[in-house]
């Protein structure tokens, strides 16, 4: 029986709309507000993240990339260019997950102005202080979540899985009015 495995918090740091927010969730977290007030960006923040925990480079979340001539990730709405709040160089998502073990952290700096990197990822275990910080990586290497090898898959690969498995629903108003 495979552990059931939460997204608990997601903090941003000038990243597209956010100065600083930090949200936390339950089991069932709904996102309502006006137009324009952030629920999109918070869903590109966790698309940012299942990019790289898919092991795209951080070069490759922020475009559509085809593989075989089939679309294989769409990128980030606005790109590069949108990803880091106005008038900044860079951004960090945060996440806590917990799961029937333990809690777990992942974070990530980025930089998208002058070139488009992965400055340092943060991941960890809450229960037994272990703590990975990996430095400017190469843009065209994957991110330590999207390759999760020894010997920190113990404790980076829950949380892999965990952004994998999110699915956010996001209702079209416009497909809902179309009753043809």
């Amino acid at each position: 029986n495979a552990p059931t495995r939460m997204l608990t918090c997601i903090e941003l740091h000038d990243f597209k709309s956010f100065l600083h927010q930090r949200v936390d969730l339950a089991p069932l977290t709904l996102f309502v507000g006006p137009n324009a007030s952030g629920k999109s960006n918070l869903f590109d923040a966790l698309h940012v993240l299942r990019g790289l925990s898919l092991g795209l480079t951080a070069e490759e979340v922020f475009r559509p990339v085809t593989r075989g001539g089939a679309l294989i990730w769409p990128g980030i709405r606005g790109g590069s260019g949108e990803a880091a709040r106005a008038g900044t160089e860079r951004f960090a998502i945060a996440s806590a997950w917990r799961d029937d073990l333990e809690e777990r952290h992942y974070g990530v700096e980025m930089e998208t102005a002058r070139r488009i990197a992965l400055l340092q990822e943060t991941f960890g275990a809450r229960d037994t202080n272990q703590i990975f910080r990996i430095e400017d990586r190469q843009e065209t290497i994957p991110s330590a979540i999207g390759s999760a090898q020894q010997p920190i898959a113990s404790t980076i690969g829950p949380i892999q899985r965990g952004i994998q498995a999110i699915i956010p629903m996001e209702i079209s108003p416009s497909l809902m009015r179309d009753y043809a």
